[in-house]
C-alpha cells in the first residue's frame, strides 16, 4: 500500500517550509499516519529543538521528525530526518511503513543526516548532535579556514621569483573541490544501504507472516480433520450399536424357542428316566445291577444323556438356522417387491412427464395457429367501431367466465391422489363449460370463439404443467414417530409439501404420509 501524501498536502507543504525557511520560531515538525491509513498528516510541531521534538514521539506509532539545527563548528543550519517506528508496531504494519520512507525522504528532501529510530536511546539529542557533528564536511569551520587562509597569504612574498610548492596547501585545493562530490557519493551509498535494509527488513516480515499463515492454515486443517474423524467414528459407533440392537431383537425370539427347545427336551429327558427306573425296579432291577459292574451303569448312563443333549442341541440350532433362512428370505422378497414398486414408479413419473412435454408443445403450437387465424380475421373483419366494441364486449364475457386454473390444478391433484384413472376429469368438465361459454356469445363473433379456445388451452396447459413436487432422498432418516417418515437414499418422495423451510410433507416409499427434513433429499 502506498502511502498518501496528497490528502493533507496543504498543511504537510506549510509546515515543512517553516522549518527550511527559518522565517519562523519553528524548528522542528512530525508527520505520522491518519489513523489505521496510510494518509499522512501533521501531528505536532514547535520551536523548542531537538529536547522538545523527542518528548512528542509516541512509542505506538510510525512517525517521521524533521528538524532544523545548527551546527556547533561551522554555525551553519543542518536538517534532521528521523524515521521513528514505536515499539509497539504491529510487524506487519511495520513492514508496509518501511517502504513509505523513500517517498518521505523525497518529500522532505534537504535532510544532511537520516536517522531510523526505535526507542528513545536512539534520539539522545547529544547522541544526534554527535552524527551531525561526525558528518562528512559538518567539521569544516569557516572562521578558521578564513583564517588560515589569511595568514598564508600574508606570509606569501610577492615576485615573481621560483617559489616552493607546497603539498600540503595543494591537497587542501584538492580536497576542497572534491569536497561535495565525495559528500555526494556518500550520501548516495548511505541511502541504498538504508533502502536495502528496509527491503530486507521488509522480506523478513513477509516472510515471518507467510509463515505464520502456513501455521495457521496447518493448524485449521488440523483441527477440521480431526473434527470430521470424530464425527464420522461417532456416526459409525452410532450405527453399530443400532444394529447390535436390531441384531439383539432379532437373536431373542430364536434363543427363545431354543431355550424353550432344550426345556422340553430336559423334561421329556427327565420323564423317560423316570419311566425307564420304574419299569426296571418292577423286573427286578436289583438282580440286573448286580450281575454289572457299577462303574460301567453310570459310564453308560451318561454317555446317553449326553447324547441325548447333542441331538436335542442339534435340532435347535437346525430351527434356528430354518428360522433365519425364512427371515432373509422373506428380507429378499421385500426387498426386491420395494425395487419393483420404485421402478414402476419412477416409470411412471417418466411416461406423465413425457406426456406433459408433448402436451405442452401441442399446446404452444395450437396457441400459435389460433393467434394467427386471430389476427388474419382481425385484419379483414373488424373494420368498423361498431364491431371493434361488439368485439370487446365478447372478450370482456369471455374473460369473465373463464376457468380459474387454480381450481382445476386442486381438483386434478386431488384426483391423481386417489385415482390416476380420472385425471382428465377435471379438464373435461371445464371443456363443457367453456363450450356453454362460447355458445353464450352471438354467432356473427366468431373470431372471438377462436380466442375462447385458445384461453381454454392455455388453462389445459396450466393445469398440465402444474403437477405435483417429487423429491429424491441423499441420506437414510428414521421416523421418530408415527408423523414421520422413513426413507432410504435413492427413495423417491411423492406429493411433496414445503410447508416449512426445514420441514415438508409427503408419501414416502411404504405409502405413509408424513414430515420429513428438507435438507435429507432434493426435488426432482
Amino acid at each position: 500500500m502506498a502511502v498518501n501524501l496528497s490528502k493533507h498536502g496543504a498543511a504537510l507543504s506549510d509546515a515543512y517550509n517553516e522549518v527550511v525557511n527559518g522565517r519562523t520560531d519553528t524548528d522542528w515538525v512530525l508527520f505520522t499516519y491518519e489513523g489505521n491509513s496510510y494518509d499522512i498528516q501533521v501531528a505536532a510541531k514547535g520551536g523548542g529543538g531537538l529536547d522538545q521534538m523527542v518528548q512528542e514521539l509516541n512509542a505506538g506509532k510510525v512517525m517521521y521528525a524533521f528538524c532544523r539545527v545548527t551546527d556547533p563548528n561551522s554555525g551553519v543550519p543542518k536538517f534532521i530526518l528521523i524515521n521513528w517506528t514505536g515499539e509497539g508496531v504491529a510487524g506487519v504494519r511495520r513492514g508496509v511503513c518501511a517502504n513509505h520512507f523513500n517517498s518521505m525522504a523525497h518529500f522532505l528532501r534537504g535532510a544532511h543526516v537520516m536517522i531510523n529510530a526505535h526507542s528513545e536511546d536512539d534520539v539522545e539529542p547529544e547522541l544526534i548532535m554527535n552524527k551531525v557533528s561526525q558528518a562528512v564536511g559538518v567539521t569544516y569551520s569557516l572562521h578558521t579556514e578564513s583564517n588560515e587562509f589569511n595568514s598564508t597569504s600574508a606570509s606569501r612574498p610577492v615576485g615573481s621569483t621560483y617559489r616552493k610548492t607546497n603539498a600540503l596547501e595543494e591537497i587542501k585545493g584538492t580536497n576542497r573541490d572534491n569536497f561535495w562530490a565525495q559528500l555526494e557519493k556518500e550520501e548516495q551509498t548511505r541511502r541504498q544501504q538504508e533502502r536495502k535494509k528496509a527491503e530486507e527488513e521488509r522480506q523478513r516480515v513477509e516472510k515471518e507472516r507467510k509463515e505464520q499463515e502456513e501455521r495457521e492454515t496447518a493448524e485449521r486443517e488440523r483441527q477440521l480433520r480431526e473434527r470430521a474423524k470424530q464425527i464420522n467414528q461417532q456416526r459409525l459407533f452410532e450405527k453399530r450399536q443400532e444394529t447390535e440392537h436390531q441384531n439383539q431383537q432379532r437373536r431373542e425370539p430364536v434363543e427363545q424357542e431354543l431355550r424353550s427347545a432344550e426345556w422340553k427336551g430336559i423334561r421329556s429327558s427327565r420323564s423317560v428316566q423316570e419311566a425307564n427306573g420304574s419299569k426296571y425296579y418292577k423286573t427286578s432291577a436289583l438282580e440286573e445291577i448286580n450281575g454289572t459292574d457299577r462303574e460301567n451303569f453310570w459310564a453308560q448312563l451318561e454317555k446317553e444323556e449326553q447324547t441325548h443333549r447333542q441331538q436335542e442341541r442339534k435340532k435347535a440350532e437346525e430351527e434356528r438356522q430354518r428360522v433365519e433362512k425364512e427371515r432373509k428370505e422373506q428380507e429378499e422378497r421385500e426387498t426386491a417387491e420395494r425395487e419393483r414398486q420404485l421402478r414402476e414408479r419412477a416409470k411412471q413419473i417418466n411416461q406423465q412427464r413425457l406426456q406433459e412435454k408433448k402436451q405442452e408443445a401441442k399446446n404452444i403450437n395450437q396457441q400459435k395457429s389460433v393467434e394467427q387465424e386471430l389476427q388474419a380475421a382481425q385484419w379483414k373483419g373488424i373494420r368498423s367501431s361498431r364491431s371493434v366494441q361488439e368485439a370487446n364486449d365478447a372478450a370482456a364475457i369471455i374473460s369473465q367466465r373463464a376457468v380459474n386454473p387454480r381450481d382445476i390444478f386442486s381438483q386434478k391433484e386431488t384426483n391423481f391422489l386417489t385415482n390416476r384413472a380420472s385425471e382428465t376429469q377435471p379438464a373435461c368438465n371445464g371443456e363443457g363449460t367453456l363450450e356453454e361459454n362460447i355458445y353464450d356469445v352471438p354467432s356473427h363473433h366468431r373470431v372471438y370463439d377462436e380466442v375462447k379456445d385458445d384461453r381454454m388451452s392455455t388453462v389445459k396447459q396450466s393445469a398440465g404443467l402444474q403437477q405435483s413436487l417429487y423429491a429424491k432422498a441423499l441420506y437414510d432418516y428414521q421416523a421418530a414417530d408415527e408423523t414421520e417418515i422413513t426413507f432410504d437414499p435413492g427413495d423417491i418422495i411423492t406429493v411433496v409439501e414445503m410447508t416449512d423451510e426445514g420441514w415438508w410433507h409427503g408419501y414416502g416409499p411404504g405409502g405413509h404420509y408424513g414430515m420429513f427434513p428438507s435438507n435429507y433429499v432434493e426435488l426432482i
